[in-house]
């Protein structure tokens, strides 16, 4: 089974590494801010290519993800983290139930709420849903060992349409040498906006793939270029 393109919803929760001004930098040093402890490298670009190549919604956060982590659920105990990959985040330290409260209501529920409603209508008018969210991952994470993939395709394996579009772009995209890994480097069943959807949402009408890019593909621009056009494509021709 193959979807429309107005079925299709593009998101990017971890798209910029600003923050809003009355936060300053949160006490953090300029080469913090622009690492990937503040934001996705590169998914923007992706995400925006990638709706623009189907020509459907596509939604992002608007501040990093330091300030309030817009792919977490608002229970999470790393929705506001005081430490990142080794990093202290002085400016979340000490923030009381007040201050976690009013990020939520100012810039977390908000950005959910469009999510949800952008689902919401595409199911009413469409029947099913397909929302792919951007991310990207570092080459190394914390000193480990090197991570063997150019694309994570993160799905749950109890939905079998999930399955079966990660599957089917796995088999689109390794021909053309990207290095391509399922529930890879995290878990789809991981804690998150479109776990959060699932719960509410049945398999049938809501299909939630996120899409994993390496960050050094993003190192030279041409190959940034090539491995968006694939990914658009495989999309557009084997999904869409």
């Amino acid at each position: 089974m193959q979807f429309r393109c107005e079925q299709f919803l593009v998101s990017c929760e971890h798209a910029s590494n600003r923050l809003p001004e009355r936060y300053g930098t949160l006490k953090l040093e300029p080469g913090i801010l622009a690492s990937h402890i503040a934001w996705d490298i590169g998914a923007a670009q992706a995400a925006r290519a990638l709706a623009r190549t189907l020509g459907c919604p596509h939604y992002e956060g608007a501040y990093s993800r330091l300030l309030v982590d817009l792919n977490r659920s608002e229970e999470s105990r790393d929705l506001i983290v005081a430490h990142s990959h080794g990093y202290d985040i002085p400016g979340n330290q000490a923030i009381d139930g007040a201050e976690r409260a009013q990020r939520i209501e100012l810039y977390h529920r908000p950005y959910h709420a469009d999510i949800d409603r952008a689902v919401e209508q595409i199911v009413e008018t469409h029947s099913t849903c397909i929302h792919l969210s951007m991310h990207s991952f570092t080459n190394s994470l914390d000193g480990n060992s090197e991570r063997n993939a150019d694309v994570g395709l993160l799905y749950h394996p109890s939905r079998e349409e999930e399955s079966r579009c990660a599957a089917v772009l796995r088999e689109t995209l390794q021909p053309t040498g990207l290095r391509v890994r399922m529930n890879y480097p995290y878990r789809g069943t991981m804690d998150g906006l479109q776990t959060r959807i699932k719960k509410v949402l049945p398999a049938p009408r809501y299909v939630g793939l996120e899409i994993e890019l390496n960050q050094g593909l993003f190192e030279d621009p041409d190959t940034a270029a090539r491995t968006q056009d694939l990914i658009g494509a495989a999309v557009l021709s084997h999904l869409a």
